[in-house]
């Protein structure tokens, strides 16, 4: 669904006459919408959030997407790169001892300093993109978009001041976030046991 759709499901939900509701108007509404997109979007990585894009590194140093939420991998030269966190990679920057990378403020940084920017492919949870007109179209799958109509409906009742309402919302918002989870749950076999080590890891 659209926004100018969610914002008709959730008028309905809402019981909202014809005549309007004044704390509910169309720019409220649009508001409580992309309040919900946001609540929903940071319950989990949902895997319609992950995306990937390529990083320009100076000096061993790339900023990372404006939209980046989470950082998920980097793949350098079709290899995985070993992430760690800030005292490993400060460590390891002064021993120059194994190639790795970390997060430091709004940029990746790699030791050691490759002398040229390597071919890269960065995964990372992107945040629900606002929605700017009534034809926008959220990343959530429509499937599991009654949680957008919910997480509305609740943050609206609880602006009418209605505590017993948004209780009832409340309860099928936790109803709709479970079923998503159950639906994006991975299921698979037993995974192969690999030798420990660097073998296999991002050189540059």
């Amino acid at each position: 669904m659209n926004r100018a759709q969610l914002r008709s499901k959730v008028i309905q939900r809402l019981r909202i006459p014809p005549a309007g509701d004044p704390l509910l108007d169309e720019p409220m509404l649009n508001d409580l919408i992309a309040q919900a997109l946001r609540d929903v979007s940071s319950v989990s990585d949902w895997p319609w959030l992950v995306t990937s894009a390529s990083i320009t590194f100076t000096a061993g140093v790339g900023p990372v997407p404006a939209t980046m939420v989470k950082v998920r991998e980097l793949v350098i030269n079709t290899a995985r790169a070993k992430y760690v966190d800030l005292a490993e990679f400060l460590d390891t920057a002064w021993l120059g001892s194994q190639y790795v990378w970390t997060v430091i403020g709004t940029n990746i940084q790699l030791s050691p300093a490759p002398t040229i920017s390597p071919t890269n492919t960065l995964y990372f949870i992107r945040g629900e993109p606002e929605l700017t007109s009534d034809i926008a179209v959220p990343l959530i799958p429509e499937a599991h978009q009654a949680a957008i109509l919910s997480r509305a409906s609740y943050h609206a009742e609880v602006r009418r001041g209605r505590a017993e309402a948004a209780q009832f919302h409340n309860m099928e918002y936790e109803g709709d976030l479970s079923r998503m989870r159950d639906a994006t749950k991975t299921r698979t076999g037993p995974r192969q046991v690999r030798e420990a080590g660097a073998r296999g890891r991002a050189t540059w």
